[in-house]
């Protein structure tokens, strides 16, 4: 097993890292501006049908990061990256040739199994690498997860509105796989991490983590539930109320996805001196920014999203880094599992739940006004996602105390 010991292998391993997670969000917003064609492909009944597809993927995603987060503090991290992205390629690979919507589940299941793969063992790895500088490190991991978020839409909203929902479906399926090769043949495992029980060790109790933990992750899950509806609505409602075609759809969610690549690594890097100060500002910008989409003038409704978009993936490594330094390196992968777990179960509901909203509008949903409460109540709950982060920081604060006042835990 080679470690990453030089700067260069570090430097290597990290791009590494950030280009599985584009591939992580590739597949996993890939289906946003197809829900249309898919509904008229397999003849549902309703859009909200179409929608539950890519809530089963995230539902199966994120119940599978605990296991994973297990696996990943005991095994390769590596070794599990690659074959995670090699199993969500193969879900694509499958669902571009799914006959029956049945079969479209079978094959989105398993891509989610795969994608739950990449933040448990990916989180505790950048960490790992970079120890002093983790929100500076995962900032720079999370522009393949804007890149992704941003490809995806782009390119597969291209490709469906000339050669139909399946061509993109396959072609990122191949791409995954050779991304995946890429990797196995690049990065490096992080070094092991030497971890001394002095006073400021991290020595929380697994049980306590775990509670603090979920707590935490029930309130930030309300951020994502807004993350994963806001995704779909707008997709829906440019099409519906605001006249996009697929690939004019795919253009303007990609540059709301756009905006954050420039906004992880410059934020978080300076959140490194003021984690939770800047945590709230881009929880805040987000939502007010989601809350005036549906009321500025068509032809700047890009700039509505792509402020949002800058400040809500802003948000992910700044409070993810907060995660990381609370608990010790041998148990990050379990912790970011329940994290993960907790808040992606919650946030898959969003597509499937704004498809229903969208097919309970029936006629007013080519109305524009009619979409004004629905992005003012998403945008509330990305405000009181806010109420998880006094307990985080206290979680952070306790997890350096003396080990004599942790003993009576």
């Amino acid at each position: 097993m080679r470690f990453a010991v030089t700067e260069r292998e570090k430097t290597v391993t990290l791009i590494g890292l950030s280009g599985l997670h584009a591939y992580t969000h590739i597949f996993q917003l890939a289906l946003v501006p197809l829900y249309f064609q898919i509904k008229s492909d397999f003849k549902l009944e309703n859009v909200a049908m179409a929608t539950l597809l890519a809530t089963i993927q995230g539902l199966v995603y994120y119940a599978c990061s605990v296991p994973i987060g297990v696996l990943a503090d005991r095994w390769s991290r590596k070794h599990l990256l690659t074959f995670g992205l090699v199993l969500n390629s193969l879900g694509f690979l499958g669902l571009a040739h799914a006959p029956t919507y049945l079969w479209a589940v079978v094959w989105l299941a398993v891509a989610g199994v795969g994608g739950s793969f990449y933040h448990p063992a990916a989180t505790a790895m950048v960490v790992q690498l970079y120890p002093d500088r983790p929100g500076w490190a995962l900032g720079r991991a999370a522009i393949g997860a804007a890149l992704g978020f941003c490809f995806a839409p782009w390119y597969v909203g291209f490709r469906a509105q000339n050669s139909g929902w399946r061509a993109p479906c396959f072609e990122l399926g191949i791409l995954g796989i050779l991304g995946a090769i890429a990797f196995a043949m690049t990065a490096r495992e992080a070094t092991p991490v030497t971890e001394v029980h002095h006073h400021e060790t991290h020595r929380l109790k697994a049980g306590g983590v775990i509670a603090v933990f979920v707590i935490v992750a029930l309130a930030l899950g309300l951020r994502d539930f807004a993350g994963a509806s806001i995704a779909t609505i707008t997709s829906l409602f440019l099409q519906s109320a605001q006249g996009f075609g697929e690939r004019g759809t795919g253009l303007v969610i990609g540059v709301m996805f756009l905006a954050g690549m420039a906004a992880n690594p410059i934020l978080g890097a300076r959140s490194d001196g003021n984690r939770f100060g800047w945590a709230r500002r881009v929880v805040i910008i987000a939502a007010m920014a989601a809350a005036i989409v549906p009321w500025v003038p068509r032809s700047i409704i890009w700039i509505a999203l792509a402020v949002y978009g800058f400040c809500m993936l802003a948000s992910y490594p700044i409070i993810e880094a907060a995660l990381m330094e609370s608990v010790p390196d041998r148990v990050r992968g379990r912790v970011f599992g329940v994290f993960v777990t907790v808040c992606g179960l919650i946030g898959s509901t969003g597509p499937w739940v704004m498809g229903h909203i969208s097919d309970l509008l029936d006629e007013r949903k080519t109305s524009v006004s009619a979409y004004g409460p629905i992005y003012l109540s998403l945008a509330g709950l990305i405000l009181a996602s806010l109420i998880g982060l006094p307990l985080l920081k206290w979680a952070m604060r306790y997890a350096t105390r003396h080990p004599a006042q942790e003993a009576g835990l």
